[in-house]
């Protein structure tokens, strides 16, 4: 294989820039030993895919595990690590994240190598891609490999800057801007939450699951190249990424045996110019470098090592092979000028997408935000460029567009246009927030529907109304692709503050077409329903509801309740013990399991419930055991319910 040299070919654009192409491979350097140049190959790429493919596995167990006992370790995904700065919950995914920041400060960034699943993913679609005969170059840039860290800035910093110091100085400065940062609540104080039975909540479906992965695999790797989206979009790179370059662990050179051939940097596929940091400082500096030790596998000289060592300060020459200069500059794909128009559209695309329809998640947001700007690029390039390509496909050649150019440039103007459309339906849904946030009616008078809503609300809720509808999807009379569940709640409660219950109980329907398994949305059908006295359609609708979804426990509360209201005891009874199981830390459920037993005879089983009750909430245990006593007078059991209201007696003095 030939040596990378450091000259390059060079053409001129139209606006007489030089431009530099691909570098050329010169001649082979001279071997220091008769052995023709081979990669030699070691287990360690074998033993790579073993460990992501444990990782795997383990994933699995942990949701059959969550399936088959109802409760599990609380969901160990990194952006749950938010919680923790946001809420004050220590979860399981901070721990992790903890000692990651820690392993990396050590190591480097192996877990993102060995043990990331987006890492599988991407080197997945890398080897299917190659297979087709796709060998897809990394994109590389000087701003936008920033990106990483605002992400990881807005996801980790932003909520606690915006709480603790952000919204007191608006409070004081100026009022009126806290509309702009959105709702603050105050740190609620720390709390644990170890185990869950809930794991997928706030989780994507199979539905926003199953194109996540492709845009975030294939079309990264693809556009940007291998390991593209953890280069440019993963938040949690984005901390990574400054933390390992102060890790001691990294590959190293041994000079007098590289001959600068440059396999290591041919075989990365992080994309690193292995060779060129080596000449630098005779370690890997990159902070892209993930570890993956595949510059290490392929090194015919064995001149490659992983070693804890502070990379060397002294200049380039003493650590690169002997007649070989320092590295050259490293060439970047796009001019600054460029990068600065990339960035302004990757933020609008980022800010029209995250939550649009509220089917884009924020990493899926930036999965195709970061995948528009090599196509920006391209678009950029074919007014400036008499050729260009994407990579088989020869989009201009000799100053004329060919068909593939033409077929480029119209799917980026359908792309476009969609884009511009989730623009208009994010304006709408801005100013309709903007009249939304004026309704401050409360919910008593809301569902009191003889008592009167004041103008000035009712005109801003009108005004609300016709702006989340102009946002709705096209077949509900919007501008939109499809409807937004959390819009259509809004104008479900908007109706209701202008006392339309038929339009109101409309919008929930579709909310709930969309987002089946929230419980807040079947609730609050059931609720409009009760409004209109449909009693018995409300039970069908949430028993529907928890049939299709037992682990909606609001909705198994709420058809208990309907239950008992109906006199159906035992139904209800059932209803409330699956409820039990799916919040066994609430003392409310078993204090009305009791009360319900007790009317159906079964004493014994009320007085068990009432001791749990008792025991999960102690400051109102004297009231559950007076109750209990007089469960207990009403069964004819008179010295049993003495002994209850002495119990009663004594946790009221425990209080005191």
């Amino acid at each position: 294989m030939g040596r990378i040299a450091g000259s390059s070919s060079v053409r001129r654009s139209r606006r007489g820039e030089r431009r530099v192409s691909l570098t050329v491979l010169k001649e082979p350097p001279p071997r220091r030993s008769g052995r023709p140049l081979q990669p030699r190959r070691r287990p360690l790429g074998r033993w790579r895919a073993l460990a992501l493919i444990a990782v795997h596995i383990l994933i699995l167990l942990h949701v059959v595990h969550w399936l088959t006992a109802e409760r599990t370790m609380a969901p160990v995904v990194l952006s749950n690590a938010m919680k923790t700065l946001e809420l004050g919950q220590i979860n399981p995914a901070f721990v992790l994240f903890c000692i990651l920041i820690l392993t990396t400060l050590l190591f480097g960034r192996f877990f993102c190598g060995w043990a990331c699943h987006m890492a599988a993913l991407q080197d997945l679609c890398l080897w299917i891609l190659r297979k087709f005969g796709l060998r897809p170059a990394p994109f590389r840039a000087r701003l936008l490999p920033w990106i990483p860290v605002f992400l990881a800035l807005y996801m980790f910093a932003w909520p606690t800057f915006r709480r603790e110091a952000l919204a007191p100085l608006l409070e004081r400065v100026w009022p009126a801007g806290l509309a702009w940062i959105g709702p603050v609540q105050p740190f609620p104080g720390w709390s644990a939450l170890w185990t869950t039975t809930e794991m997928w909540s706030g989780l994507p479906n199979a539905l926003v699951a199953i194109p996540f992965l492709l845009v975030c695999g294939f079309a990264t790797v693809y556009f940007l190249g291998a390991r593209g989206f953890c280069n440019y979009g993963c938040p949690y790179g984005g901390i990574f990424k400054p933390v390992s370059k102060l890790a001691p662990g990294r590959i190293i050179v041994d000079p007098d045996k590289c001959d600068a051939c440059g396999m290591c940097t041919a075989n990365c596929t992080s994309g690193v110019r292995v060779l060129d940091d080596l000449r630098v400082g005779g370690a890997v500096t990159d902070s892209r470098c993930v570890r993956t030790l595949d510059c290490v596998m392929v090194c015919p000289q064995n001149a490659l090592k992983f070693r804890f060592k502070k990379p060397s300060s002294q200049g380039a020459r003493n650590a690169a092979p002997q007649g070989q200069a320092g590295a050259a500059k490293p060439k970047r794909d796009v001019t600054l000028s460029e990068e600065l128009i990339l960035l302004v559209f990757f933020l609008l695309t980022l800010f029209i997408l995250r939550g649009l329809y509220d089917i884009f998640p924020l990493l899926f947001a930036v999965g195709i935000a970061i995948c528009a700007l090599p196509i920006g690029w391209k678009l950029l390039r074919l007014t400036e460029d008499d050729n260009v390509r994407l990579h088989r496909f020869q989009l201009r050649r000799a100053g004329r567009l060919r068909p593939a150019g033409f077929a480029f440039i119209a799917l980026s103007a359908l792309g476009a246009g969609l884009l511009a459309q989730g623009g208009l339906v994010r304006f709408h849904t801005w100013r309709a927030s903007m009249y939304d946030d004026r309704v401050t009616v409360s919910r008593d008078l809301v569902f009191d529907l003889s008592a009167g809503v004041p103008e000035e609300q009712r005109r801003a809720a009108a005004g609300a109304l016709a702006h989340y509808r102009r946002a709705s999807g096209w077949r509900s009379g919007g501008i939109g692709l499809t409807d937004t569940p959390s819009n259509d709640v809004r104008i479900a409660w908007l109706s209701m503050t202008l006392r339309d219950l038929p339009g109101a109980e409309s919008a929930m329907e579709r909310a709930l077409s969309r987002a089946p398994e929230t419980d807040a949305v079947v609730v609050g059908l059931a609720e409009i329903i009760l409004l209109q006295g449909r009693h018995e359609v409300a039970i069908e609708r949430l028993r529907e509801a928890v049939e299709a979804n037992p682990r909606l426990h609001e909705s198994q509360e709420m058809l208990a309740a309907l239950y008992f209201r109906s006199g159906r005891l035992d139904e209800g009874i059932g209803r409330l013990l699956t409820a039990q199981k799916l919040r066994p830390q609430d003392a409310s459920i078993p204090h009305r399991l009791a009360i319900a037993l007790s009317q159906r005879g079964r004493t014994d089983e009320a007085l068990v419930h009432l001791e749990r009750a008792a025991e999960l909430e102690p400051d109102a245990a004297a009231l559950r055991y007076a109750i209990g006593a007089q469960m207990l007078d009403a069964a004819g059991r008179a010295s049993e319910a003495r002994v209850w209201r002495l119990r009663s007696l004594q946790a009221s003095g425990d209080r005191r």
